[in-house]
């Protein structure tokens, strides 16, 4: 699974036969099965997006715990593997399970990649994510701030993964009222978006949706 956000794998926009995505699982399973813990992770994806929670739950554990023998507790795979897990609860309401399992794959990927790297930025944007959906708004800020300035210097101002966190951040402080703040956040992470992806980009038409919203809000 590519590291961590958006937690959407590639098959759910493909249109394959059911013939076909059965052989495709088959040979997930098989592979998972002979000790493979990448396809035990892919398998658990495919799970996932379909809706199967307590297959693909099962699938990211053994894949965490293959990772954890072989690899050691420490490796960026282990990470991955703790932030699939995190999600997966998180998409179910089971928050209390996820916040342990985010702040572990962000200390994981701290010490092996080092407090700036561009997955540090994602386990944070990840954590942040998780305490913005309960509410905790003063516990998400710092980390959505955190995350935009380490893409900002290991990405460089024009990556589209700047303009996810400064969208991400607008959106926090639009719901907090703070209208001044969101709307160059808006307008800089739509700049960002059609020059590096296209007008007709889905994630550029989500900046503009948001972005549409909080001039709406800004003229009540």
């Amino acid at each position: 699974m590519k590291r961590k956000f958006p937690f959407i794998i590639i098959l759910m926009a493909l249109s394959i036969s059911p013939a076909y995505a059965d052989e495709k699982i088959d040979r997930h399973q098989y592979a998972c099965d002979n000790g493979n813990a990448k396809e035990c992770n892919t398998l658990g994806m495919i799970y996932y997006s379909q809706g199967l929670y307590p297959k693909a739950e099962a699938l990211f554990k053994r894949s965490l715990k293959v990772f954890k023998v072989i690899l050691g507790e420490q490796h960026p795979f282990v990470a991955t593997s703790l932030n699939n897990l995190a999600e997966l609860y998180k998409t179910q309401g089971k928050y209390k399970k996820a916040e342990p399992l985010y702040q572990q794959a962000l200390k994981i990927d701290e010490k092996a990649l080092g407090k700036k790297h561009p997955a540090v930025a994602i386990d944070l944007n990840n954590l942040a994510g998780l305490y913005k959906s309960q509410g905790k708004y003063k516990k998400a800020k710092p980390m959505f701030q955190r995350a935009l300035k380490i893409r900002e210097v290991a990405l460089g101002g024009q990556h589209p993964d700047v303009a996810q966190s400064l969208n991400n951040l607008a959106l926090l402080y639009e719901f907090l009222g703070h209208y001044k703040k969101a709307k160059p956040m808006f307008q800089r992470a739509l700049k960002i978006t059609e020059k590096s992806l296209g007008k007709n980009h889905p994630s550029t038409k989500t900046v503009k949706k948001n972005y549409k919203t909080l001039l709406k809000q800004m003229k009540k």
